[in-house]
């Protein structure tokens, strides 16, 4: 009689563990893009750095470390509105809070430059100002 034995085998497994999946709630989020004009998406860079500069320029009196975020590609509590918009693009979803604060979704699917880091991503607003990013990562294992 022939047995198989799959004791400590995982090369089978298909989906991830839950455990592998997990949610994130960082103070900042800063996105890496391969700087090359022979990336695929270079033009995407391209696009964003344009529209933080034009917000920069358009907003001389930006509080210096908020100047450097944007920069550095990177969105922060304590941003407002525009300034997250200006990095990371329009959200899948926004919707009001029943505390009047605002919550913004991005599915990796369909939303932003986000899409390439993260399943999901939510961004919370209270008074227009960013105050929560919460992001759900998923590792895969070999």
């Amino acid at each position: 009689m022939l047995s198989l034995s799959l004791v400590g085998c995982n090369y089978l497994r298909e989906f991830p563990l839950y455990s592998e999946v997990h949610v994130e709630t960082p103070d900042s989020i800063r996105l890496d893009y391969y700087d090359n004009p022979a990336w695929w998406d270079y033009s995407t860079l391209s696009s964003i750095r344009k529209g933080v500069d034009a917000y920069l320029r358009a907003n001389p009196n930006v509080s210096p470390d908020v100047r450097d975020s944007l920069r550095e590609l990177q969105i922060t509590k304590g941003m407002d509105k525009e300034q997250v918009l200006s990095v990371i693009g329009e959200p899948t979803k926004k919707q009001v809070l029943p505390d009047g604060g605002e919550e913004w979704l991005y599915k990796a699917e369909v939303a932003g430059t986000l899409r390439w880091y993260y399943r999901w991503g939510k961004l919370r607003f209270q008074n227009g100002i960013l105050s929560s990013i919460e992001v759900q990562r998923a590792k895969i294992y070999k």
